[in-house]
């Protein structure tokens, strides 16, 4: 974990001093449609089917430089909202005599985590008109954890030919990172690609974070957990 912290600081470190040569600045927001991938050697993929995505919300703020004609130098820093859902639902149905019995239960949770990322890539733009360009980019990402929560829904229900129950519980939780805690790494890296358009000073992105450090800190065997992020924003340059 320190060597992950020491190459993150370098990062900043070296990249930092090149926002004094600064070509543009700019913000921007949007959505994170946010999953974990789950891989386990000895364990079916079935197994891990109930997780899902869920939303959150991305805004940063980035410096731009060009290193070429057609070729920039971004460096993006602020807030992606990542974390998963799971769903798991069971019922039964049996009979006792004539009688008919039945069982239902439901689990509804979602984990959301809150990350400080640094994002340098490189930008390759095409002019498609005045003032409009497409582009392409890629680089890596790096993210540290401030706070996470989790949301639980439970549900059971019970029926028989002479009464029925329903119980619920609502459960919230907050997030304790590492090894000692809910087994969340505090940090996250990876590799980001995207593809987006700049019309003027208005520009829209679409890109995706595949995460490759394992986030699971438990160290167990064989499993690995880790972050896949889908973003969409909108942003504006400044100057």
């Amino acid at each position: 974990m320190f060597l992950r912290v020491v190459t993150c600081l370098t990062l900043l470190f070296f990249l930092g001093p090149w926002a004094l040569a600064q070509q543009g600045f700019g913000i921007s927001a949007g959505l994170n449609s946010s999953r974990i991938h789950i891989k386990q050697s000895e364990t079916s993929n079935t197994f891990y089917e109930g997780y899902h995505s869920i939303v959150n919300l991305n805004f940063s703020g980035q410096y731009e430089f060009q290193l070429y004609q057609n070729l920039d130098l971004r460096l993006r820093f602020g807030y992606s909202g990542k974390g998963y859902g799971y769903t798991s639902e069971n019922s039964n149905v049996y009979m006792v005599g004539s009688d008919e019995f039945s069982e239902y239960s439901r689990i509804e949770s979602k984990v959301r985590l809150s990350y400080l990322q640094f994002t340098p890539t490189l930008t390759y733009d095409i002019s498609i008109g005045a003032k409009t360009n497409l582009y392409a980019l890629f680089g890596p990402y790096c993210s540290f954890a401030f706070s996470g929560s989790s949301r639980s829904l439970q549900t059971y229900a019970y029926s028989n030919p002479f009464s029925s129950s329903e119980l619920t519980q609502l459960n919230h939780e907050t997030i304790d990172f590492g090894a000692a805690g809910d087994g969340i790494d505090v940090i996250d890296f990876g590799i980001t690609s995207g593809i987006g358009i700049s019309i003027r000073h208005f520009f829209m992105e679409v890109s995706y974070d595949f995460g490759l450090n394992n986030i699971d800190t438990f160290n167990a065997p064989d499993f690995r957990v880790a972050n896949r992020i889908l973003s969409i924003r909108l942003g504006y340059i400044l100057f």
